[in-house]
């Protein structure tokens, strides 16, 4: 679909390295949109959490092994949401979860998927503000995780344009000289 029509799909494509291949597995998460996905490299898993399905904001975590869906149904998880940001941080050897926007607004709550359930990081001074459309990987050069803009709603007409690190130790705003425009829904890689 298109931004003006979107539509929601299930449906499951790999790449080889030469063409795309419809796995269309029997057991999937529901259709959806705006949910994120991070490779569990701890427990060789892609965790889905979230998005927004046909019956509205999903707190489903979904595990993919490299052959089937599994519905994780952790005892914790974040609130039902979409437009969040996940990643998976090699020095603590989780998956992240940051931001969205649940039925109460943006959120700037950081979650991590130990494998199990869901964890909140109780982080209270020095944090992002609540955002959606984030872009969040791994930094490999300096440790952590990097986050880049998002914006307080999916159809705000400003992005932010700021970078912040998740180390062990909290978030920290970085300084930078020079930044890339505001954007939302961008992609960053490590």
């Amino acid at each position: 679909g298109d931004r003006t029509n979107p539509v929601r799909t299930d449906d499951m494509f790999v790449f080889d390295g030469r063409a795309w291949k419809d796995l269309a597995p029997t057991t999937k998460p529901s259709a959806r949109w705006n949910h994120a996905m991070a490779y569990d490299a701890v427990h060789d898993r892609i965790v889905l959490f979230g998005g927004d399905a046909a019956s509205g904001l999903s707190r489903e975590t979904w595990l993919w092994d490299g052959a089937v869906w599994s519905n994780a149904s952790p005892a914790m998880s974040p609130t039902a949401r979409a437009g969040h940001s996940m990643a998976f941080d090699p020095d603590s050897g989780r998956v992240v979860l940051f931001g969205g926007a649940d039925i109460a607004g943006p959120s700037n709550e950081t979650w991590e998927w130990d494998g199990q359930t869901w964890v909140i990081r109780v982080l209270t001074t020095n944090m992002p503000n609540a955002r959606v459309g984030t872009t969040l990987a791994a930094d490999p050069i300096g440790g952590g995780l990097l986050l880049f803009g998002g914006a307080e709603s999916p159809d705000a007409d400003i992005a932010f344009d700021d970078t912040w690190r998740l180390t062990a130790s909290g978030w920290t705003l970085l300084d930078t000289v020079v930044v890339p425009s505001g954007r939302r829904f961008a992609t960053l890689t490590p």
